[in-house]
């Protein structure tokens, strides 16, 4: 499927079609966050997240894709892990005390 088709699958709340793009943006998210100092548990919180934001933006009817779906879900997901470790910082920070 390209990604109008996805697109009008999120839009008419196809199961098959939100499955579909969660298998394709779940790798590159949960990668992407434990790269960073995130955890599994928190990355798969993250993809949930993103693909929660991005599915509201996509039914909003002047919604316009201007990348690949999945380059986009996955930058609401690095977004949101970064505002995470922001509001977070303290925990992510390396122990000094040796």
């Amino acid at each position: 499927m390209d990604d109008a088709q996805l697109i009008d699958g999120l839009r008419r709340h196809d199961r098959k079609v939100v499955e579909a793009v969660y298998a394709q943006v779940r790798a590159g998210i949960i990668s992407y966050v434990k790269q960073n100092s995130g955890t599994k548990d928190e990355a798969l919180d993250v993809v949930q997240e993103a693909m929660l934001a991005a599915y509201m933006n996509i039914t909003k009817p002047d919604f316009a894709l201007t990348s690949a779906l999945s380059t986009y879900i996955q930058g609401i997901g690095r977004h949101l892990w970064l505002k995470h470790i922001e509001r977070y910082k303290k925990r992510y920070k390396p122990d000094n005390r040796i």
